[in-house]
C-alpha cells in the first residue's frame, strides 16, 4: 500500500491526493510510499538471511532458490493478468491509497483487508477498481465499488490477527476472473509461484503491472507483537490450519493484496500477499485454504451478492 501527498499524482478517483487535512503519515513525512503497520521496510530490501530459520527467528535460513526480479507484464489484456486489479481507496480526509487485488468471481475482487481499510487512514468512503490496468489512467477503465467486506476477526492494530487480513470488494459490472479451486498445500511447497500487482516505487500512483516468481517457504506462526513488527517462526510445512505462509517472491509497497498462483493441471490461486513480518525477514501471504474460501463464498452469496440491474 502507498500514500501519495500530491493531488497531481493521481486523477483516477477524482484527483484526490492528500489534502491539507490529511492525517496520512506519508503526507506528514513527505514520503511517496509508506510501509504498513508491522510491515516496516516492505519490499525495499531483500529479506535478511538468517532471520527466519525452520525452528525460529535467529537461526540459519533454509537455502531457497532466488526469486526473479519484478518485471513489467507486457500484455495485461489476456488471462490471468486481466483479472489482476489496481485498487484505489479514497479516504474521508481526501487522501487515497493504492493496492492490488484479483477478481475471483464476475463481480468480486479479493484483496488484503488493509487495502480496503488502511490502518493509517481507515475511513474509506470510495473504492475504484481498475482490472488489468497497465498504463496511464486514461487508458484504463475504473469501476466504483458498491460494497466491500473484511474479515470480522481482523484487527489492524493486532498482529495476532494477521492471518485474517483479507476481504472482498463488489463491482457493479461483470468481468473475467480466476476461480478459487481447492489445492493441496504440499503441492504449493513444491511449485514455482507467480505474483502480480502494482508496485508503487516504480512510478507515482503505481499504474503499471509487474510480476515476479519464486517459492513458498512454509507456514508462519505469529508468537508476539511489538510496536513495529510481528515476531514469529517459520514452519517448513503448511498444516491444514495454517492461515499465513512465507514466500521469497520480490515485493514492494502497493503489492499488498497481490495474487500468488501456481500450476497443477490448471492455474490455482493459492494466496494473496500481505507484507512482511519479523522486521522484514519474511514476506507473508494469506493462504486461500478451505476456511478462507468458505468465508469468501459466504460473502459472495449472502453479504455481497451481485446487485440486480
Amino acid at each position: 500500500m502507498a500514500y501519495f501527498q500530491n493531488a497531481n499524482d493521481y486523477a483516477g478517483a477524482g484527483g484526490h491526493g492528500c489534502g491539507p487535512r490529511c492525517g496520512c503519515a506519508s503526507c506528514q513525512e513527505k514520503n511517496l510510499a509508506l510501509a504498513e503497520y508491522y510491515y516496516e521496510g516492505e519490499g525495499r530490501d531483500e529479506p535478511r538471511r538468517g532471520g527466519a530459520g525452520a525452528r525460529g527467528l535467529g537461526e540459519p535460513a533454509p537455502v531457497i532458490p532466488a526469486a526473479t526480479q519484478l518485471t513489467r507484464v507486457p500484455d495485461a489484456s489476456v488471462p490471468p493478468w486481466r483479472a489482476v486489479c489496481r485498487i484505489v481507496a479514497r479516504q474521508d480526509d481526501a487522501g487515497f491509497s493504492v493496492g492490488t487485488g484479483i477478481l475471483v468471481s464476475p463481480h468480486h475482487v479479493l484483496t488484503a483487508a488493509h487495502v480496503i481499510l488502511p490502518p493509517q487512514a481507515p475511513r474509506t468512503r470510495e473504492i475504484v477498481v481498475h482490472p488489468g490496468q497497465n498504463g496511464p489512467d486514461a487508458s484504463s477503465t475504473g469501476y466504483k465499488a458498491n460494497g466491500w467486506a473484511v474479515s470480522p476477526r481482523w484487527r489492524s492494530t493486532d498482529c495476532m490477527t494477521a492471518g485474517e487480513d483479507f476481504g472482498i470488494i463488489r463491482l457493479p459490472v461483470q468481468h473475467g476472473f480466476v476461480p478459487l479451486i481447492p489445492f493441496d498445500p504440499a503441492d504449493l511447497l513444491r511449485a514455482l509461484v507467480t505474483m502480480a500487482g502494482y508496485p508503487s516505487t516504480r512510478e507515482p500512483a503505481a499504474r503499471h503491472m509487474f510480476q515476479s516468481q519464486g517459492r513458498v517457504l512454509g507456514a508462519i506462526q505469529i508468537n508476539a507483537c511489538t510496536a513495529t513488527t510481528a515476531e514469529g517462526r517459520l514452519i517448513p510445512t503448511i498444516p491444514a490450519t495454517a492461515n499465513l505462509i512465507a514466500h521469497n517472491l520480490n515485493s514492494e509497497p502497493s503489492l499488498s493484496g497481490g495474487p500468488l498462483w501456481f500450476h497443477k493441471d490448471t492455474r490455482r490461486l493459492a494466496a494473496i500477499h500481505t507484507g512482511t513480518v519479523a522486521n522484514g525477514t519474511m514476506r507473508k501471504a494469506i493462504i486461500l485454504n478451505g476456511a478462507v474460501r468458505a468465508q469468501i463464498f459466504d460473502w459472495m452469496r449472502r453479504t455481497l451478492p451481485p446487485l440486480r440491474a
